[in-house]
């Protein structure tokens, strides 16, 4: 891909990104005056559901089909490439069909047991539509990034916004007269229109990039070589799985542990709750508000990653890191400035609550740590050091949970112990990502002077 394109796809996942962003935050607000905070809060109480089941269901197929795609079609091997497609297809179809039939055979269970509360079952019963539609979408954004065609996962993020919006307002005001229950189901409904909407975008420039490369890529030919593939795709797929997976749990974690320890540290009930929801629900949100510009970079950033270092240009290689890196450090420095100079008026600005000024004001630090986090994640993950990726998150994650678990407790810390705790973790994980590019990309570009 030239340089030229690449700054095109990153802009146009940009302006995506910016767009969605914009109309999510006017579709919160209908959203919120329709149902009110009862019927939003049985919605979010499934959406944990939606991202495990999708998690489950892609089984982090569409980052190695991007990452194997990309580098056999930098060696003009274009069977190789195209067969990662098919089997990506025969990996993930039964995934989708498995993780939605046990959906529905656990709603019950799910909605009374662990969600405790059956107003949820409706909005179970509808989520398998939305996991088969979005994991196809995955699929398929993976397969363009492969080909570092970025134009497509944007188009489609707005159309799918745009249809979402409408379908989810339309069907969780049309079901409310028969209650919240199913106005929350009639926004599953809607969520999975709008994926759809989305999907058909994909799609349509799916069939018609397989038309163009199809007589290179027939079954007949390419048959012999599909159980490498199959292990190829496996090693890669499976540490970007148990890496959402463990970022899933860890927020689950979160979620038990700090309000339990901040209440040991003579806070009540409500104090501590509300002291979480500050926390994870406002100030946390915020600091990941810059990453509408940092995941279009880390986006682009893998294909060129693998493909530089399949075909061997790893001069190329350097420069692309070395440029997202900086890239996302001036980011990341823009964002702490704004965050520690004016955070009481961010607060206010967003929330209508200056009162968290503080808290944001204690992540600016985090900022640039994060986001440059992602970068060195996703140069691991190109060059196909996934579990390396995996082993170092685990590391920064046990270390916060330490940390959080030990000083939240304390009175002097309280909320601030779990700041401390993010803190420390993308320390830890940013450090040893950045350590172990450099030992990997150290030796070939040694070898390449």
């Amino acid at each position: 891909m030239s340089a030229n394109s690449l700054v095109r796809g990153v802009f146009l996942l940009t302006v995506s990104g910016l767009f969605t962003r914009l109309v999510g935050a006017v579709y919160r607000v209908l959203l919120v005056r329709a149902l009110g905070a009862e019927g939003v809060g049985l919605i979010q109480m499934t959406f944990p559901l939606f991202h495990l089941g999708s998690t489950l269901a892609t089984a982090g197929m569409p980052a190695a089909l991007a990452k194997v795609y990309s580098e056999k079609a930098a060696q003009g091997n274009w069977k190789q490439a195209h067969r990662a497609v098919l089997v990506t297809w025969v990996i993930v179809a039964p995934l989708i069909l498995l993780s939605a039939a046990l959906l529905v055979l656990a709603a019950p269970w799910v909605s009374r047991t662990m969600l405790t509360d059956t107003r949820t079952y409706p909005s179970l019963v509808v989520m398998p539509a939305a996991i088969a539609v979005s994991s196809v979408s995955w699929v398929l954004r993976g397969y363009f990034q492969g080909q570092q065609n970025l134009a497509p996962t944007a188009y489609a993020q707005m159309v799918e916004q745009v249809v979402r919006v409408i379908a989810v307002l339309m069907l969780a005001i049309s079901f409310l007269p028969y209650g919240l229950a199913y106005a929350a189901a009639g926004a599953m409904a809607g969520l999975a229109i709008g994926e759809a909407a989305g999907l058909l975008v994909l799609w349509i420039y799916y069939r018609r990039d397989w038309n163009r490369i199809y007589p290179w890529s027939r079954p007949a030919q390419i048959h012999e070589s599909r159980p490498v593939i199959h292990r190829e795709l496996l090693s890669l797929s499976i540490p970007v799985m148990l890496h959402r997976l463990v970022n899933s749990l860890s927020s689950s974690i979160d979620v038990v542990l700090i309000p339990a320890r901040l209440t040991l540290a003579g806070f009540t009930t409500q104090e501590a709750t509300r002291l979480f929801g500050q926390f994870s629900g406002m100030a946390i949100p915020l600091l990941f508000l810059p990453t509408v510009f940092i995941f279009p970079i880390s986006t682009a950033l893998m294909p060129v990653v693998s493909a530089s270092a399949g075909r061997g240009d790893y001069r190329l290689l350097r420069i692309r890191i070395f440029q997202a890196c900086c890239l996302s450090l001036a980011i990341g420095c823009m964002s702490a400035f704004l965050f520690w100079t004016i955070p009481h008026f961010l607060g206010k600005l967003l929330y209508e609550d200056a009162s968290i000024g503080p808290l944001i004001q204690s992540l600016a630090p985090l900022a640039p740590l994060i986001y440059l986090q992602f970068i060195l994640g996703t140069a691991l993950n190109g060059l196909g050091q996934g579990t390396v990726t995996l082993s170092n998150n685990l590391a920064g994650v046990g270390v916060k949970l330490v940390f959080v678990y030990w000083l939240t407790a304390l009175p002097q810390y309280g909320i601030m112990g779990a700041v401390i705790g993010e803190t420390i973790n993308a320390l830890v994980t940013t450090i040893l990502h950045g350590y172990f590019l450099w030992r990997k990309i150290q030796p070939v570009l040694e070898t390449a002077k």
